[in-house]
């Protein structure tokens, strides 16, 4: 266990040392010194199921992160638990439902 946490350290300390001195331009839509730490603890879940316990809390850490930039406010981490029971989602185009407006002119149905 402590050799597979040295590798993962090693691959951490490895990406940061390029992308600081190659001056690496990541893509990532959140921060670009996460990308080492998803790389590092890629390398312990592959390399340990143990891991997963990391590797879990991370994940809710950055989706929640991911979603307040973009405006969306999720109170519990129990929310994520409760998607798989969502039979349908609503999206209001014309503002009826905010606009507290008495008729809906059309309906579609979107199935897979």
């Amino acid at each position: 266990m402590i050799t597979i946490i040295g590798i993962s350290f090693i691959v951490l300390i490895v990406w940061l040392f390029i992308i600081v001195v190659y001056d690496l331009e990541i893509n990532d839509e959140y921060c670009i010194w996460c990308y080492p730490f998803l790389r590092a603890i890629s390398v312990l879940v592959a390399s340990c199921p143990c891991a997963l316990g990391l590797a879990i809390p991370s994940v809710i850490v950055i989706t929640l992160n991911l979603a307040m930039k973009n405006s969306i406010l999720i109170k519990t981490n129990r929310t994520f638990e409760n998607v798989l029971k969502i039979g349908s989602v609503v999206f209001d185009k014309t503002g009826t439902l905010f606009n507290k407006i008495d008729e809906i002119s059309e309906i579609k149905l979107i199935n897979d």
